[in-house]
């Protein structure tokens, strides 16, 4: 096979509880809240090789409670989910809006709303991992995390690579702290 996969249909939300977004060769499995949680087929791909099986996202060390998920096009999703209530409280106040696009990699775009009256300060934290796994491996639960990753970060990113003999795989994940506060 001298040419990867391409899909060309539409995005799913699985029975599961699966999300799959696609455009071309790269697509991307993950939980209704938006998570790709290791140990399931969940992931980013790219050309047949899963460049993430890690990426989490937690507000205060807690994992989001997912509300919904849309995917307005192949390639888009939106994810909704919110943290878990404050103990002694009935709900939280604290929205998560996730927006994901899928190409030649991955954009996420995340958006925290307090719809409270009170001022709130939270902590968000991501979880990224790569094993750069094939898709039949993972697909038949073959997949484990290659021994010769390799780590590096910087001020605002963190760059995974793997290279055995000449085959060579290179992931980096990048953040901005555009973190601002928007009325309402």
């Amino acid at each position: 096979m001298t040419q990867a996969w391409a899909y060309g249909g539409s995005p799913s939300i699985g029975a599961t509880g699966t999300v799959t977004l696609v455009e071309g060769t790269t697509f991307c499995i993950c939980a209704r809240s938006g998570d790709i949680r290791p140990g399931a087929e969940h992931g980013l791909f790219f050309r047949d090789t899963r460049f993430l099986s890690r990426f989490q996202l937690t507000v205060d060390g807690l994992e989001l409670d997912p509300l919904g998920a849309q995917c307005p096009a192949p390639y888009a999703g939106t994810f909704i989910a919110r943290r878990p209530p404050r103990a002694g409280t009935a709900d939280s106040t604290l929205l998560v809006v996730r927006h994901r696009y899928v190409g030649n990699g991955m954009r996420e775009d995340i958006v925290v709303r307090n719809l409270g009256r009170e001022t709130a300060g939270v902590i968000l934290s991501l979880e990224v991992d790569a094993d750069f796994a094939g898709w039949f491996e993972v697909k038949e639960g073959r997949a484990r995390r290659r021994d010769a990753i390799e780590q590096s970060t910087g001020t605002s990113d963190l760059t995974m690579s793997y290279q055995f003999g000449a085959d060579s795989r290179a992931v980096r994940v990048s953040g901005d702290e555009q973190a601002k506060a928007v009325p309402g």
